[in-house]
């Protein structure tokens, strides 16, 4: 393992009397699979590599390893500036390839980044170039050699002032969200709005995102800015949800970076966004890059805890890269994003056609949405349309603009809410493609050759989507899987239940004990611990609120977000059934012992058994 102290003391030494050239050597995407393998397994990869680094270094040459996942050669009294070039593309060579690491074999690759200095140069200064150098041979491809020259200086002289003017801005105030609408091409309703971050700079104006989201990204700030942008989203959505009651509100895209999903605290981010706004999981979408799925293993973990929540998950960009036919099948993805630069060559090249109409058909197949970026033209959103592209968005429709500017449009272009014409209220329910195919155990392309040839009725949604009534799924069901039986639904008090109310407030420490006491042998468990108390705190006044008020949907999804968060603070099905059934047990048990409630225990009974029924909605 090459340690710091020689190239650090060779750079020291005032006696290097030609000039002399730094190699700054990365390892791609090494920080993650640090996190993923551990630390110890990647000093035993640095190890191996060192063996081949040394097998390709010349005698006069210094190899050193400069900070966790960084490994420097330097070259001294170099004759030809060609030589250390050539040394760089060897040393990324020797580099890339299979590693073993335990029993698991790793295929890495390297990128190297080149910085020349003449004789007494400063040491800090020849580090300094070689790793900026390094950076921008990572963004471009794996594998690359870039040379740190005069504009890759001024380059990096404006970063770092754009990186400090974007941490001050950020703090100040300065980032605005833009808001822009995804429309149906079938009958050009608003089905959707996408967050887009804009940065108003105070004396520079309005910074294009692409001249610093790369920034931030590299800085960490990215993190802090996608929180604040899914807070505001959200809340944003709630508010036109509610805006525009009579309409069906429109689902909210976010975009969401891959170091966000590597935080382990990110479902807890949008849990929290999900209640603090009262929006609903399933008009949250989140957009996310294919880099997500090459850098960090555990991400198809998070993604199953979102789709968990109700959240509904796009793969962004999706023909851009090396996108593989396997995430379609192993991710919990509910839709593909076209990227804007396919989408303009329609109608140009009849390839762009072909690749987008292959998309289509594939996503199709596994009961995908599609939606295209970029449509200017409406030559376009009719090719689109013809391929069986979903929705679209762009400069034909709309301009990203302020929420209040959208407002105008939502008022005019929201569809009505989908009414489903039924025979009774038995088929009102109804079960997307896979849902359906689930059911009756057979491939979605066999449900939707069923509804093609009249076999399965299907309904259309305004997003071309098709849904199932649950009693025609149930009708093709073989026999045996299911009992027939059917749970009616409950309905709840038309009168708010004051007395019960002031009651619950006042005996709540009593109800939360008798349901930890039914639940857990000891007092372990997570609604027993610091973690849950806060939460079942608030399921108790929000509870309480709802039966001052009459306002019983407040009380559900409370109900929902109690249940939601302790199955991610990993509550088992049965702990969470359990407690919120025995905590509504014991309030009307000692309700039906009080004579001042008498008159109001009916009514809570049915109260409590709408909550169990969505306590049981969330059951694995």
């Amino acid at each position: 393992m090459p340690d710091r102290a020689p190239v650090e003391q060779v750079l020291a030494r005032g006696d290097r009397e030609g000039p002399s050239a730094m190699i700054a050597l990365g390892v791609d995407r090494f920080r993650s699979i640090g996190e993923s393998l551990g630390h110890a397994a990647a000093d035993d990869i640095l190890a191996a590599l060192a063996a081949r680094l040394h097998a390709t270094i010349g005698p006069g040459d210094t190899l050193a390893r400069v900070s966790d996942d960084g490994l420097t050669v330097l070259c001294e009294n170099l004759s030809d500036s060609g030589h250390a070039i050539s040394l760089a593309a060897r040393l990324v060579g020797a580099v890339t390839g299979p590693v073993v690491v335990g029993e698991q074999e790793l295929l890495l690759t390297a990128s190297a980044g080149v910085a020349f200095a003449g004789a007494g140069a400063p040491a800090t200064s020849l580090m300094r170039d070689a790793s900026s150098a390094l950076y921008r041979a990572q963004r471009r491809a794996p594998g690359s050699v870039e040379v740190f020259d005069a504009t890759l200086h001024t380059q990096l002289r404006d970063r770092l002032k754009t990186e400090t003017d974007l941490h001050h801005g950020f703090d100040r105030g300065e980032l605005r969200i833009a808001y822009q609408p995804l429309v149906s091409l079938r009958d050009r309703t608003v089905v959707g709005v996408e967050s887009l971050v804009r940065w108003a700079h105070p004396t520079r104006g309005l910074v294009a995102p692409a001249r610093f989201l790369p920034i931030a990204e590299q800085s960490g700030l990215i993190t802090r800015i996608g929180a604040w942008m899914l807070r505001e989203a959200c809340r944003q959505a709630a508010s036109w949800s509610a805006s525009f009651a009579d309409r069906r509100p429109p689902a909210i895209t976010v975009n969401v970076s891959t170091q966000q999903l590597a935080d382990r605290g990110f479902v807890s981010l949008v849990t929290d966004a999900l209640d603090g706004s009262g929006l609903a999981p399933s008009q949250l979408v989140l957009d996310i890059t294919e880099g997500a799925f090459h850098d960090d293993p555990s991400v198809l973990e998070v993604l199953h805890e979102l789709k968990a929540l109700g959240v509904r998950l796009f793969l962004d960009d999706f023909v851009t890269g090396n996108a593989a036919l396997s995430w379609l099948t192993r991710f919990p993805l509910d839709g593909l994003k076209l990227e804007a630069a396919f989408v303009r060559g329609l109608g140009a090249d009849p390839k762009v056609r072909s690749l987008l109409e292959a998309v289509c058909g594939m996503a199709a197949a596994f009961d995908l949405g599609v939606v295209a970026e970029g449509v200017e033209t409406e030559e376009q959103a009719a090719i689109l349309e013809q391929l069986g592209c979903d929705v679209a968005q762009g400069y034909l429709f709309c301009r990203p603009v302020p929420a209040g500017q959208l407002e105008a449009m939502l008022a005019a272009a929201l569809p009505p809410p989908v009414i489903v014409e039924k025979a009774d209220e038995r088929d009102s329910c109804t079960v997307t493609m896979r849902e359906a195919a689930d059911a009756l155990g057979v491939s979605a392309s066999t449900v939707r050759r069923w509804a093609e040839d009249g076999r399965l009725e299907a309904i259309r949604t305004t997003g071309g989507h098709r849904r199932f009534r649950v009693d025609e799924v149930r009708r093709l069901r073989p026999a045996g899987l299911s009992n027939g039986s059917r749970v009616r639904g409950v309905q709840l008090p038309e009168r708010a239940l004051p007395r019960t109310a002031a009651f619950l407030r006042e005996r709540s420490a009593t109800i939360v004990d008798a349901g930890l006491k039914a639940t857990y042998e000891t007092r372990g468990g997570w609604f027993a611990q610091d973690e849950g108390r806060p939460y079942v705190e608030h399921w108790l006044r929000t509870l309480s609120e709802a039966l001052d008020s009459g306002q019983y949907a407040a009380a559900i999804e409370a109900t929902a977000a109690l249940t939601r968060r302790a199955r991610l603070g990993g509550a088992t099905t049965v702990e969470r059934v359990t407690f919120l059934d025995r905590s509504c047990a014991a309030l009307l048990r000692l309700l039906s012992e009080t004579a001042l409630t008498r008159d109001e225990l009916p009514p809570a009974r049915r109260i409590c058994a709408a909550l169990r029924h969505r306590v049981l909605e969330d059951v694995d």
